[in-house]
């Protein structure tokens, strides 16, 4: 198979990504290890450049550079979307892609429908990972139908979990869209982080309880206002510590709300941070903690988990699926009273925080292994390339610890 993934910010640069765009390079990596063809595609804007395709290697992997011009306006874009369109007929001509697996980026998703309609025999597998499709579907109710156009149109759709399947389908009813994905695939390549510590977690001995949240500031799913106001209702006397990385719309109202509830000497805020130096400060950590409304997988907790680092998440879907209080992780309902409660009996009950953190390694290697989990993807293309039309689910959707 001759396969290329599309990725919106770039884990091959020096600027921090997400999870999404580690999961898709780790499954690029994997699958090539089994002997397929590679390419990884991204996009990188510059204030004074023609638009055009840069190739470089990645040992057996090629990297597909598109740089086009700093969309500062309509035409901008719009020259940009021509000379990208142009340059993903020159790749799937030219090595005879068989596979495209992107996430859901509509504008892209519609140029490689486009392009597909022109006869090119090539699948489209769509990775959906989390709802910020509905987030915009509910900002620009107008968009909604150019969705649903484009998620009945695709070849296949890999869900990251049996629970987003299902929240995504309650969603679709929601704003009354049609939606039959052609082919299914439910489960995730895992993490790329190796399962272990540098350091036993038993042997951390922070003076101040440190606690992070490393995820975007977005104006539905992510609750970053319930663990500020859980903060406020802690006793003065703990000596606590919560840091809050990430990026979005809601990051200078959660700022203001830190002064607000006068909890900004224990509350930080951070920008994103490179993978490695978010791996070094997860492993000094205490606890993370993610508050959100609903979760697809995230990959900050399956990535904390790996480390041993205990984990503290709303009692909502998907999360509570596969994290199970005071096994392999910690759950709280989603109120400022709970969190607080929770977070502060966690302070004091170490023991089973170092369970828990012995208990997340050990799941994490029986459930979420890319040396395992890869072949269900390898089987999924190729029987999309065949034309299979059908559900394909992952052992690993229906473990437990």
């Amino acid at each position: 198979m001759n396969l290329l993934f599309f990725i919106d910010k770039s884990p091959f640069s020096n600027k921090p990504y997400g999870g999404s765009e580690s999961s898709t390079h780790l499954i690029g990596e994997k699958i090539l290890e089994r002997g397929h063809r590679v390419f990884y595609l991204v996009k990188e804007n510059k204030l004074f450049t023609n638009p055009h395709l840069q190739h470089s290697n990645l040992g057996e992997a090629t990297l597909l550079c598109f740089k086009g011009i700093v969309e500062f306006s309509f035409i901008i874009k719009k020259i940009n979307e021509f000379f990208l369109k142009r340059e993903l007929i020159k790749i799937i001509d030219k090595h005879n892609i068989n596979i495209i697996y992107c996430h859901y980026n509509l504008k892209f998703l519609e140029q490689l429908l486009l392009i597909k309609r022109q006869s090119y025999n090539f699948k489209i597998i769509m990775r959906m990972a989390g709802l910020h499709w509905y987030e915009v579907c509910l900002k620009k109710p107008h968009l909604k139908t150019r969705y649903e156009r484009v998620f009945n149109e695709i070849d296949g759709v890999n869900f990251i979990h049996p629970n987003l399947q299902t929240v995504v389908e309650e969603k679709f009813e929601e704003l009354n869209m049609e939606v039959n994905f052609k082919n299914v695939l439910v489960g995730d390549i895992g993490s790329s982080v190796s399962v272990g510590r540098g350091i036993p977690y038993e042997e951390i001995n922070n003076t101040q309880f440190k606690m992070v949240m490393a995820t975007r500031f977005s104006s539905v799913q992510k609750r970053q206002d319930i663990l500020i106001k859980a903060i406020s209702k802690l006793d003065t006397s703990l000596n606590v510590k919560l840091d809050l990385i990430g990026a979005g719309p809601r990051k200078k109202e959660m700022t203001n709300l830190a002064i607000r509830m006068g909890v900004s000497e224990r509350v930080s805020f951070y920008p994103f941070l490179q993978q490695d130096k978010l791996w070094d400060k997860l492993e000094s950590t205490d606890l993370l903690c993610h508050a959100c409304e609903f979760e697809g997988l995230s990959k900050i907790i399956i990535e904390s988990m790996s480390l041993g680092l205990p984990v503290l998440v709303s009692n909502v879907p998907t999360l509570n699926d596969y994290i199970v209080d005071y096994e392999n992780g910690f759950l709280s309902e989603n109120t400022p009273e709970h969190w607080a409660k929770k977070i502060q009996a966690l302070i004091v009950d170490r023991a089973s925080r170092i369970k828990v953190s012995k208990a997340s390694m050990k799941f994490i290697e029986d459930n979420y292994n890319p040396d395992n989990n890869i072949k269900h993807y390898e089987d999924f293309f190729l029987k999309i390339i065949n034309r299979y039309r059908g559900p394909h689910e992952f052992n690993q959707d229906k473990c437990k610890p």
